[in-house]
């Protein structure tokens, strides 16, 4: 066995020797919902660009612009970024993300709304690469289902909790960006904690693994898997940030007056099949449920588009079902199915694709509303979800491992 191999066996013993719940894990969840709490904030930037007279070709650009960012950097990052360097660029990312929070009151102009995304994005993508590096070496092998489920919830509760305070404190004259600017200083207050979060594997003297580079980056993307993944994921976010970005919007127009409540009602579901389902998720079959899921939420889409009154809140809990289970399940196929040297790299990739969804999906919602409508822009959907289904199912499954 060589030095390398050596190497890469003990962090595995590491992994394997520490519990879920450990330090690092805790401490960079906490790092995670702080800048999941600013980013659930932007559920209202529709309105506020609405307010600023944008037209809606114009909006779709600018709600997609920071995911540019994304697009350009964590694919330059990825390979790089690792457990012992990880630590400066998550406090990079939060003093530039905060940055940009404090600019949006003096963004008026399609230029320098875009400037302002563009340097929020970036923030962002820093912070969440570097957090997702690290958290590769927090996660024990076989418990990768429910740490992504509570990965995922970490991520949801903001989404449940956040919208309802933007609403209470604009409701109450405080102006869009005086709100991000209160995030901004929430942001700020997490760098000492990044200071003090290590990963079990680099606390406990292990070697982690280190950085993949490019020529790693390559030897990654030959795996069918891994490329089917990345393409299932894109799909699949690319329909979330439909809905989350136009669902008011639709609502208006439908004469549903409390639009907002259907992320506020999926979210509260997700949140619940995280809490209860997470400690099943890694005894499941996970290409098979996710594509089920995925199946239904192409039947849901169809509906959603010619829904009014009380089927829309219905509508929200079935969405609140259908991406409770599959966005945990994703990650926890792309974790399994990975090399240990390249889960921090993949974890990142699944990122990069996200990020692509969220600029291709405001984009082409900003194109189809404005041309068709916004039925249009959820029977468009239901395909993509389809297509989802059929990537997640030529992942083969061999005696519950994946391939």
């Amino acid at each position: 066995m060589t030095a390398e191999r050596m190497t890469l066996c003990d962090a595995s013993e590491g992994q394997q020797e520490t519990t879920l719940l450990n330090k690092g894990f805790i401490g960079l969840n906490i790092i995670f919902f702080v800048a999941s709490a600013a980013a659930s904030s932007f559920f209202y930037l529709q309105q506020h660009l609405e307010f600023l007279g944008i037209t809606p070709a114009r909006t779709g650009l600018i709600i997609g612009a920071d995911a540019v960012a994304g697009l350009v950097l964590q694919p330059l990052l990825a390979p790089f970024l690792h457990e012992r360097n990880a630590r400066p660029w998550m406090v990079g990312g939060i003093v530039v993300m905060a940055s940009a929070l404090l600019c949006y009151g003096r963004a008026h102009t399609l230029a320098a709304l875009l400037a302002v995304r563009v340097i929020q994005g970036a923030g962002f993508v820093c912070l969440i690469a570097a957090i997702m590096a690290s958290l590769a070496g927090c996660i024990p092998s076989g418990a990768s289902g429910r740490a992504f489920g509570l990965i995922s919830l970490v991520r949801l509760v903001p989404c449940a909790a956040i919208p309802p305070l933007v609403t209470f404190l604009m409701a109450r004259y405080v102006p869009f960006p005086a709100v991000l600017e209160g995030f901004a200083l929430f942001m700020v207050l997490s760098v000492p904690l990044v200071l003090v979060t290590r990963p079990p594997s680099l606390a406990s003297g292990h070697a982690a693994p280190g950085r993949a580079g490019f020529k790693g980056l390559a030897e990654d993307l030959r795996g069918r898997s891994v490329c089917l993944l990345l393409a299932a994921n894109l799909l699949f976010f690319i329909t979330y940030t439909i809905v989350f970005f136009y669902i008011v919007g639709f609502g208006r127009q439908a004469g549903i007056t409390q639009a907002s409540l259907f992320f506020s009602i999926s979210t509260a579901v997700m949140i619940l099949v995280r809490l209860f389902g997470s400690p099943f998720f890694d005894k499941a079959n996970k290409p098979i449920v996710s594509a089920v899921c995925l199946a239904g939420l192409a039947a849901a889409f169809v509906a959603l588009a010619r829904a009014r009154g009380p089927i829309f809140y219905g509508l929200a809990v079935v969405f609140g079902l259908g991406w409770g289970v599959v966005m945990p399940l994703l990650n926890a196929i792309v974790f399994d199915i990975s090399d240990t040297r390249f889960r921090g790299l993949n974890l990142n990739l699944v990122l990069v694709a996200m990020q692509g969804s969220f600029f291709l999906g405001p984009l082409a919602g900003g194109v189809v509303v404005g041309a068709w409508g916004f039925p249009a822009l959820f029977y468009l959907c239901c395909p993509l979800t389809l297509l989802t289904a059929l990537l997640v199912l030529k992942i083969r499954v061999q005696g519950g491992a994946h391939t």
